[in-house]
């Protein structure tokens, strides 16, 4: 049985549990988006669906570029302060893409067209390719 941590985490030791909820999250939502589209057949606007599909596809860019370090995060040795904002920043990225996923599955629960769970794919692969596989 593992114990709880005593004092502060390391951030480099909670980004991958925090990453990898966020990835389940995502997933689950366009997975509850899907289900509840297909259960109440809903008659809103497409629109919503059309805007969702945009964002999927701009947010994942946008986290990117705000990360700073291109498509795929590599690992580097760093300063604890160095490191922090990297954390930081590596945490904004995921919640952003997170984002678009939930905007797709909200998407899918208001307009009929499921269309935005193909978009939602984008993020969420995104996401998958930028997992931390250790901790750091």
């Amino acid at each position: 049985m593992r114990r709880a941590p005593q004092g502060p985490v390391d951030p480099g030791q909670a980004l991958p549990m925090l990453a990898r909820t966020l990835v389940g999250s995502s997933a689950m939502i366009v997975a509850i988006g899907v289900a509840l589209s297909w259960q109440l057949q809903p008659k809103g606007p497409e629109a919503v669906s059309w805007g969702a599909i945009a964002l999927a596809l701009l947010l994942p860019i946008v986290a990117t570029v705000v990360r700073g370090e291109g498509l795929v995060a590599g690992s580097h040795r760093e300063d604890e302060a160095t490191r922090r904002a990297r954390f930081g920043r590596r945490l904004v990225f995921f919640a952003v893409n997170e984002t678009a996923c939930v905007l797709c599955g909200v998407a899918m629960m208001i307009s009929p067209s499921l269309m935005p769970a193909g978009a939602a794919l984008f993020p969420l692969a995104v996401m998958a390719i930028n997992l931390p596989s250790t901790v750091r």
